[in-house]
């Protein structure tokens, strides 16, 4: 199993917003992790879908 899940770092963000903390760091790297899925996943299905 591995140690970090994709889904980690933006439910980690939410669960520190939620809890009324300053979310700092953790809200970054969720933010890019999703933009870096997002980015690949378009890239993906451009490719596919010029075939």
């Amino acid at each position: 199993m591995p140690r970090r899940h994709p889904a980690d770092r933006p439910v980690d963000a939410c669960a520190t917003g939620l809890a009324g903390r300053p979310a700092g760091s953790s809200f970054l790297k969720a933010a890019v992790w999703s933009a870096g899925i997002a980015l690949v996943s378009y890239l993906w299905a451009r490719r596919l879908y010029n075939r």
